[in-house]
């Protein structure tokens, strides 16, 4: 949990524009990264992570960033919500639940991300 700027923060801070915290959520796994003050691109951690947790492990992830929340199953079964938490949380909390299987090949399934295909229905 970070309670600090948030993925829709730091997107609106770099200028990048997106229509709720829902697709900036979207854009965060999408590999569209925000360029840091020393000019290193950043932006393909999240991505790579659930890459490695649902797809390579079977497990489930949950994502809320200020208002977003992108709750993963399965490669299939996701949903995105807009929460009414404004008041509550501005941060961003990363919850992941792992199998307990090993993940083969874990050095070539980070280099093999592949298009996001957690779509957000605006």
């Amino acid at each position: 949990m970070d309670d600090g700027l948030s993925i829709p923060g730091r997107f609106r801070r770099s200028g990048k524009f997106f229509e709720d915290d829902c697709h900036a959520i979207e854009m965060a796994i999408s590999n569209n990264s925000t360029i840091s003050d020393d000019g290193y691109e950043r932006g393909n951690g999240l991505w790579s992570t659930l890459k490695l947790v649902v797809e390579k492990n079977g497990g489930k992830a949950l994502i809320i960033s200020n208002n977003g929340c992108l709750d993963i199953i399965n490669k299939e079964k996701y949903k995105y919500s807009i929460l009414d938490n404004s008041n509550i949380f501005n941060g961003t909390l990363i919850s992941l639940r792992l199998n307990k299987c090993e993940i083969q090949n874990f050095h070539d399934s980070i280099f093999q991300f592949g298009k996001n295909p957690y779509k957000y229905g605006r």
